[in-house]
């Protein structure tokens, strides 16, 4: 009994690690803004994901619109994280499970300061002058 729940909980950290990965690998300026505006991580990660391509988010939230009755859209599924992993894509060079080091590619100049934890695209909106 006791290894049987190990093993169960060896298993659940493994799906985390993969929807981590997941998370991990899409633009995280642009998903910050997408749940800023009510929408769930998960679902605002697949629209940047399947629209990375167009690069902005008004493409992101078309892609939400058309999907929102898709089932299952708001769920990190096994075969779809399956799916994302054999693909190789993202803008993020994924680690592996040892926790090695994760290359940026493609990404965005970041020119917050410490102590500042809001892009300018947020901040134009929470303070609007």
């Amino acid at each position: 009994p006791i290894s049987f729940l190990l093993e169960l909980r060896k298993k659940k950290s493994q799906e985390h690690h993969k929807q981590d990965k997941f998370l991990d690998s899409v633009n995280q300026k642009k998903l910050e803004m997408l749940t800023f505006r009510g929408n769930s991580r998960i679902l605002s990660a697949k629209a940047l994901h399947f629209t990375k391509g167009e690069g902005s988010l008004e493409a992101a939230e078309k892609w939400m619109e058309e999907h929102k009755g898709d089932t299952d859209v708001d769920k990190l599924t096994d075969e779809f994280l399956a799916s994302v992993e054999s693909s190789g894509s993202g803008d993020v060079v994924m680690a592996d499970a040892s926790g090695g080091d994760v290359e940026m590619v493609d990404a965005e100049p970041d020119d917050r300061k410490i102590g500042d934890p809001n892009p300018p695209e947020v901040k134009k909106m929470v303070h609007p002058e």
